[in-house]
């Protein structure tokens, strides 16, 4: 493979230069949507209380506002159990009002390899690991039914010895 003979150009970017033309059309997307009848939330939660998340939260409220996405904040006790937070999650997921969801980090340590099997195959967590002798298998499947209609179904597994977890979700979306 041949090497570029061109000499490196450094410059400056600009990120709220960045960040502003996101925002602009993260914007005009949202009022599209609102235009269709389509008004996008966002649900962020929180588990406990820290505070480098509640300025993170607050920061994202303030930047879900100024595109015009509706920003709905979930504040759970630090002892709340991981099926009850599964369970939350798995509402807001099937849930068509909902655009998405943001579980905030760090959550407790208890908590924190349980998030990796959550239903959907378009709920993401960053940062968690399974453990060695564990598989997570996520299979999910979108579909245009007509032309007001989609349907979402995903499959959520998790393997680990006796310790299997399987979850289905299925959503119908309707725009009229």
């Amino acid at each position: 493979m041949a090497r570029s003979t061109q000499p490196f150009h450094f410059g400056f970017l600009g990120g709220k230069i960045i960040s502003g033309e996101i925002l602009h059309e993260a914007a005009n997307n949202v009022e599209r949507q609102k235009k269709d009848g389509w008004t996008p939330r966002l649900v962020s939660i929180k588990i406990g209380d820290n505070p480098a998340v509640e300025l993170y939260v607050r920061n994202q409220k303030k930047k879900a506002e100024k595109t015009g996405i509706v920003f709905i904040e979930r504040h759970f006790p630090v002892g709340i159990s991981l099926e009850e937070v599964r369970t939350a999650i798995f509402t807001y997921n099937v849930d068509p009002r909902i655009t998405g969801i943001i579980l905030q980090r760090p959550v407790p340590e208890r908590l924190d390899a349980g998030f990796a099997a959550l239903p959907s195959s378009t709920f993401r967590v960053d940062g968690s690991a399974l453990d060695r002798d564990r598989l997570q298998l996520g299979l999910g499947v979108t579909g245009q039914l007509n032309e007001n209609t989609t349907l979402n179904v995903a499959y959520i597994g998790e393997l680990a010895g006796s310790d299997d977890n399987h979850q289905f979700a299925a959503t119908v979306r309707f725009v009229w």
